[in-house]
């Protein structure tokens, strides 16, 4: 036999989150092990996809649907599911066109008239806009007025490492941003290295790896995963899932374990600079606490 699964339990099924593995399962239970495959096919006694779109449980030839994916309701005579789409948005534009262009005179209007409410409370509180636009003016960044006449904006190319313009937040922020650009960086390069190997291939259900999607079992029966090309009798086909998901998980936890002593060396390289920049700043700058005064030992 192609399948070595038991007379209760004779339909191979594909777990969902592994494309090679299986499980033995009956009739109704394809869609227990992966909801995309939910139509128990007789002739090839496995899950496959249902020939009905939403049908969750197909029956025994694939002809009736015996219950419906959720968001889906049962049609009349069992043969299609019905997309459930009352009430949503797609919905209402349907309602709406199956009922002429003079069915859009009343939306439109609804929505004139929330434009127009919208303008008349902008009217009526212009003054607080005004104050407002201000207020974001004045709390803008600028120049010292005793050195620089008119108080300019500041560039956006100004070395904020070695000025003091509101403190040291400002560079300390700067340089986390490049710091989380490095540790970007570092995890795209570990992840493109763990993925791009050609084994990784085996556990995509229609990888561009390799081509067709489809591949012949020795049956001549398409599968709808390489598992059956894999599994093929043909010794210059077969492919050694064992040994090749093997080799796929240690390289795997290879680039997990290089990359987490890797962002853990530049988190704390990135800390130490932080810490030395900050000592620096505040010596070469006067700063609050360096004139405030402290009191201590008071009940």
């Amino acid at each position: 036999e192609q399948w070595p699964c038991p007379r209760k339990c004779p339909f191979v099924a594909q777990l969902k989150p592994f494309a090679c593995t299986f499980t033995c399962v009956n009739a109704s239970q394809c869609h227990y092990a992966n909801v995309n495959m939910p139509f128990a096919d007789p002739s090839t006694l496995s899950c496959g996809a249902s020939r009905m779109e939403g049908c969750m449980i197909a029956s025994s030839n694939g002809t009736r649907c015996d219950e419906c994916r959720r968001h889906f309701t049962m049609g009349h005579d069992q043969t299609f599911c019905i997309y459930e789409r009352e009430g949503s948005l797609i919905w209402i534009v349907e309602k709406l066109h199956a009922l002429g262009y003079w069915s859009w005179l009343l939306p439109s209007l609804v929505l004139l008239g929330l434009i127009v409410q919208l303008c008349m409370k902008l009217v009526q509180h212009w003054d607080l806009l005004t104050f407002a636009r201000i207020h974001h003016h004045l709390c803008k960044v600028r120049k010292n007025p005793k050195v620089h006449a008119g108080s300019p904006l500041y560039s956006l190319f100004e070395n904020v490492h070695t000025k003091f313009i509101i403190g040291i937040g400002l560079p300390l922020y700067y340089n986390s941003l490049v710091f989380l650009f490095l540790v970007s960086a570092v995890l795209f390069v570990g992840a493109h290295f763990a993925l791009a190997s050609g084994d990784s291939s085996l556990f995509n259900y229609a990888g561009s790896y390799f081509m067709p999607a489809f591949y012949p079992t020795t049956t001549g029966v398409l599968d709808a995963s390489i598992c059956g090309w894999a599994m093929s009798d043909d010794a210059d086909t077969r492919v050694d899932v064992g040994s090749t998901t093997r080799r796929f998980m240690e390289r795997l936890a290879t680039v997990v374990l290089v990359l987490y002593f890797s962002v853990l060396a530049v988190m704390l390289v990135h800390a130490k600079c932080q810490q030395r920049h900050t000592e620096w700043f505040e010596a070469r700058h006067l700063t609050m606490k360096d004139i405030a005064l402290g009191f201590s030992g008071f009940p």
